[in-house]
């Protein structure tokens, strides 16, 4: 996965919780989100402002990152604009959208080898632990097979 986009109404900023757990699943990959206010047209400039507001406080209680991901305003649909105000800013922030997919490509080796760099140190980490830890010959972590397995998994995911 490359990207991921969540789309948002300005007319309509509250997180479902369903919503709630898609976002939450995608803990690890904060990265790669995208987020698009659509319909921004539709409110005033001031009212645009505490949606924009609202919408990062929003996405900050359920994405824990120190930094809030990138956020496209505009207005994705065949409709006429309601407030032309907004062409500008709209034309430029699609336009920073398409840039922004379109150099995917481009930093896909980049984001290859940060991945691999990340599961050799996951992989180091899991060799330390396994190496000074001391030995116990009645194990209680690892009662049986499935139990190492079940606790590999979860400390490499």
């Amino acid at each position: 996965m490359d990207r991921i986009i969540l789309l948002f109404d300005a007319n309509k900023l509250d997180i479902s919780d369903e919503f709630r757990r898609s976002i939450e699943a995608i803990h690890g990959y904060e990265d790669k989100v995208r987020i698009i206010l659509n319909k921004a047209d539709q409110v005033d400039h001031h009212e645009l402002m505490r949606v924009y507001g609202a919408l990062m406080w929003s996405i900050a209680k359920v994405i824990n990152v120190p930094e809030c991901p990138k956020v496209f305003v505009g207005s994705f649909w065949d409709q006429q604009l309601k407030h032309d105000l907004y062409r500008k800013l709209f034309e430029r922030e699609l336009q920073a959208l398409f840039d922004d997919l379109q150099d995917l490509p481009k930093y896909a080796a980049l984001r290859k080898i940060n991945d691999f760099i990340k599961g050799c140190t996951k992989l180091t980490h899991f060799r330390h632990i396994f190496l000074h830890t001391p030995y116990n010959p009645t194990p209680t972590l690892f009662e049986n097979y499935s139990n190492c397995r079940i606790w590999i998994f979860e400390f490499w995911h």
